[in-house]
């Protein structure tokens, strides 16, 4: 994805309690989450590495940035809206059959048209 919505006034509202260094954290996990278009790996080595800071530096700020996201089993990190926005784009564009697939294998759907979800 090359692109995504910043809702502004959500975001604030959002990350309104973190402080600069988490926010900036948080917000490279988005722009991750997006760039990649899956969900994030539930690793703190491999999430400090994201957010490119030294693993201390992402241990201070995980207590405050992991509620923000959903652990699907141990393996990944889904966000709410991240994944609405990415099922969203898929609808939008000329491969998005293709596109759809990928999202589905990485755990990444629509709810509604999927049951025991």
């Amino acid at each position: 994805m090359e692109w995504f919505p910043h809702y502004i006034d959500d975001y604030d509202a959002d990350t309104m309690l973190l402080s600069a260094a988490e926010d900036g954290i948080y917000h490279r996990l988005l722009r991750w989450y997006y760039r990649n278009e899956r969900p994030l790996p539930a690793d703190d080595e491999t999430l400090a590495h994201i957010a490119r800071v030294d693993l201390s530096a992402w241990m201070a700020a995980a207590a405050k940035i992991k509620p923000m996201f959903k652990l699907n089993g141990a393996a990944v990190m889904h966000h709410k809206r991240c994944d609405q926005v990415l099922l969203a784009q898929v609808r939008k564009r000329k491969d998005g059959a293709k596109r759809s697939k990928r999202l589905r294998e990485r755990g990444i759907h629509d709810a509604k048209r999927v049951t025991n979800a």
